[in-house]
Order: C-alpha cells, then sequence, then structure tokens
C-alpha cells in the first residue's frame, strides 16, 4: 500500500510497476501482471477521467503479441455485458491468447450452477482458450490472515463438495494449482511462437548497427599516413558505439519483453555484459591513438618554446617576418623548422 501510494498519489492509478518477486520450490514460473479494476465513477479526488485512464493503461498491456490477457470475471454478474471481456475481443479477436478466469462460485445463487458450466464449456462466450474456475479467499480468510495453503485446500473441498463443479476439477479446469500449471505451459507456448519473429527483429537491428560500426572504421591500420588520417578524424561516435547498441537492444527487448520484469532484467544483464566489452575494446582503441597522437604530434609547449627560439634567430639576422595568421614564405618556413626539430627531439629522447 505504501508503495502504491507513493506512486499513483492522489489520482491512486500510475502506470508504473511495483514489482514483487516470490520464490518459492511449489511456485509456477510466471510473472503476472495485476492490472486495476475498470471505474465508471470516479470516487473523491479521482479525475473526472480516470476510467479513460485506466482503460489506456490496460491496453497498453494486453495489446502486446507476447501477452496472455486473463480475463477475471465474477460468476455473479453477467458475462455478456463484461468490459474487460469486450476490450480483449478488442485486442484478440481471435481469442488465441485469451483465457477467461471465473471467481467466486460461492456466492452465485443455488440452481443457477448451470450458467456456470455453460460458460465453462464455450457456449455463451466462445474463447479459443477457453475458461477456468477459481475460489479466492472470503474476506473473513483475508481479515484472519489465512494461510494460502489452507485457502488452497479448502478451495480443493468446495470444488469436491459440489456435484456441478466436480467434474471440472477432474478435467483440470478449476482450481488455482490447475490454472497456475495452465498458465505456466500457456507462456511457453506463446513465447515459442512469438520468439523466431523477435530473433528476426532483433537481427535486423544488430545489422543495422553493425554497419554503423563497420562506417567508424575497422583496426588501427599499420601505416603512418592512415594513422595519421584516424587521429584527425576521430569523434565521440567511437567512444560511444558501445552505449548505442545497448540503447537500441534494450529499447527492443522492453517493447517484446516489457510485461515480463524477470526474462527482461535477466535481456537487459546480457545486453550490459556485451556492451561492457566493446567499451573495453573502444577505450583501448582510444587509449593507443592517445599514445600514437603523443607520438605525431609536438607537444604545445616545446613546440612554442622552438618557435620562439626560431623566430628570435630569424630576428637577429634581420628578417623581420612575424608569426602572425597571415603567414609569409618566411614565417612557413619557421613553423617547419619548429616542427622537425621537435620531432627529432621527440624521436630521438622519447622512445
Amino acid at each position: 500500500n505504501t508503495a502504491q501510494k507513493h506512486l499513483a498519489g492522489k489520482t491512486g492509478i500510475s502506470s508504473e510497476l511495483i514489482s514483487l518477486q516470490v520464490e518459492s520450490p511449489c511456485a509456477p514460473d510466471l510473472t503476472l501482471i495485476d492490472l486495476p479494476g475498470i471505474i465508471r465513477v470516479p470516487i473523491g479526488n479521482q479525475p473526472q477521467d480516470i476510467g479513460n485512464m485506466i482503460k489506456n493503461l490496460i491496453q497498453s498491456y494486453i495489446g502486446k503479441e507476447e501477452t496472455i490477457i486473463l480475463v477475471v470475471i465474477s460468476c455473479n454478474v453477467d458475462i455478456a455485458t463484461t468490459e474487460a471481456l469486450k476490450m480483449a475481443q478488442e485486442v484478440d479477436p481471435k481469442g488465441d491468447r485469451t483465457l477467461g478466469v471465473l471467481t467466486k462460485p460461492d456466492l452465485i445463487d443455488r440452481d443457477t450452477e448451470k450458467d456456470i458450466l455453460k460458460i465453462i464449456n464455450n457456449q455463451m462466450v466462445p474463447l479459443r482458450k477457453g475458461y477456468m474456475l477459481i475460489k479466492c479467499r472470503g474476506q473473513h480468510d483475508l481479515i484472519a490472515n489465512t494461510p494460502l495453503a489452507n485457502a488452497l485446500e479448502k478451495e480443493t473441498a468446495f470444488f469436491n463438495e459440489n456435484v456441478h463443479f466436480r467434474p471440472l476439477l477432474e478435467k483440470k479446469l478449476a482450481s488455482f494449482q490447475h490454472l497456475s500449471s495452465r498458465l505456466t505451459n500457456e507462456l511457453v507456448v506463446q513465447i515459442r511462437k512469438c520468439l523466431p519473429g523477435i530473433q528476426e527483429k532483433i537481427g535486423s537491428k544488430m545489422n543495422e548497427v553493425m554497419k554503423q560500426l563497420n562506417k567508424l572504421g575497422g583496426a588501427i591500420p599499420e601505416d603512418t599516413e592512415t594513422k595519421v588520417h584516424n587521429l584527425t578524424s576521430v569523434s565521440s561516435g567511437n567512444y560511444f558505439i558501445g552505449t548505442r547498441v545497448e540503447t537500441t537492444c534494450n529499447t527492443l527487448a522492453l517493447q517484446h519483453f516489457g510485461s515480463f520484469p524477470l526474462l527482461l532484467s535477466e535481456i537487459q544483464i546480457k545486453i550490459a555484459e556485451v556492451c561492457h566489452k566493446m567499451e573495453r575494446k573502444a577505450e583501448e582503441m582510444l587509449k593507443t591513438n592517445f599514445k600514437l597522437e603523443a607520438m605525431v604530434y609536438a607537444p604545445d609547449e616545446m613546440y612554442s618554446y622552438k618557435l620562439m627560439e626560431f623566430q628570435s634567430r630569424g630576428q637577429q639576422k634581420g628578417s623581420n617576418s612575424m608569426i602572425n595568421s597571415n603567414l609569409d614564405p618566411q614565417a612557413m618556413v619557421i613553423h617547419l623548422h619548429a616542427y622537425y626539430q621537435v620531432r627529432w627531439y621527440s624521436k630521438h629522447y622519447m622512445h
């Protein structure tokens, strides 16, 4: 509740995720995103358009092809008027990734169990993946802080004692246990289905990045002329190529795995490792270039000293040439003398 208040503020809604990682040897390998229920009438300080805000938030998740949509519907409401199911049908008209989940079977009136069975059997609003039935902890269990294990036992006992729902339990169409197993299998199927397309897009992006990388040039050449040319054309793009690759890959990973925080985290770690290696290579290349630059170009102080020395000699010989922006031939000769003097000094005393 504290995190929710911090992120959502007075509106009670935020697009930021609150991630909760649960580790257990008995827990399924799933990433679930609990989206807010649809509100039609704002309450208290909630904005007047909170209904549209929630719908836009829901659509940003269920619109992704990699997402499995769980439409949670209470058994004591009319399924034909359920807005959540309508939204799912808009983004998934074929029902390839939509699974209906019916809850609160203990709150329905007697002799209405047959209506629930019609829904489960796809006779009311058909879904390709069908429906499943679960019984959540009631308000009394929540207040009493009933352990989850005990709640699951109560759920199984409820379905076993109900003559109408017992066959659903036997067909693995009821209970949290069967739902979690079903979701795990559905997630694997969905990932296998989407993975080739994701790999193709990643490959295309990598090819684009490699083309940009090739434009920056290859390894340091052996001949001096090309080295000097490379030194004069070094750009910041060489140093930040790792950042470009990382940004491109992370953006692509976020687009396709944003709904799976744990999987996204693992992918980002791998991307960071690859980019770190690239940055190390780029850093070593720059260090080598800097060493070469120190060998090719004269230090400013040394060059200035030699320039003043040769200029003084020229003045002593009666030349009135001055070193300025409009260089005459005599001034250019002075510059060349200073440059080659420094080069000779660097070659014989600095190596």
